[in-house]
């Protein structure tokens, strides 16, 4: 979505401000839109790793949870580093990607021998909340947007959440039906919901118009 949407009109904007418009925008989105899909996804990735494999995986199902942790700061980030390579700020474009590599790097090399394959997805959460704040700061230096921190510090506390979720769900593993009520909460209060209903309904009343259907 961001490649086909937001990438775009990166580079289109035709000054600082325009473009600071356009990645607060596309914050917003990412905000409103990625937690509860990862916090549904933790919930369910335990019972989707046995329906869709079996058992053999559910050592995947560690790491597979904190990949998904670090998946909301991956999906910040993009926002926020997307500016530098289509507005050809290539340098700061391969330093960011070069910083989050060797904090990858680092992090597998030190966290796996402590954790086994669950490691890999503690490095990985890792290397994305650093990477974020990196191209936060890339960003207003290279391109001259001056976005507030206040998206920056949401996601770093969504990002905590997520975590505490994934540790709850450890100690009692029935922690994952409180992720239904609040992702069902959390859509109705972004509208998004609300706009499945009336869309399923548009579609039901075209059904029933159909000739074919009568």
């Amino acid at each position: 979505g961001l490649a086909t949407f937001a990438f775009p009109r990166y580079a289109a904007a035709t000054t600082p401000e325009d473009l600071t418009r356009e990645v607060d925008d596309a914050g917003r989105f990412v905000l409103r839109s990625a937690p509860p899909v990862a916090l549904a996804a933790i919930a369910l990735v335990d019972l989707v790793i046995e329906f869709l494999y079996s058992g053999q995986f559910s050592p995947a199902a560690g790491l597979l949870a904190w990949q998904l942790v670090g998946d909301l700061p991956k999906a910040l980030s993009w926002v926020l580093g997307g500016p530098l390579l289509y507005r050809g700020k290539v340098r700061a474009f391969l330093v960011a990607e070069l910083f989050y590599l060797v904090a990858f790097g680092g992090g597998a090399l030190v966290c796996i021998p402590l954790w086994g394959l669950e490691g890999v997805g503690f490095a990985y959460a890792f290397a994305y909340v650093a990477f974020l704040l990196v191209v936060f700061r890339l960003l207003r230096s290279a391109c001259g947007v001056r976005s507030g921190p206040g998206p920056l510090w949401r996601m770093l506390g969504l990002t905590l959440g997520a975590a505490a979720f994934v540790v709850a769900i450890r100690c009692w593993p029935g922690a994952r039906l409180l992720a239904l009520p609040v992702c069902l909460v959390w859509w109705w209060r972004v509208g998004t919901l609300r706009q499945a209903v009336a869309r399923t309904r548009a579609v039901l009343r075209k059904l029933r118009d159909l000739p074919a259907l009568r």
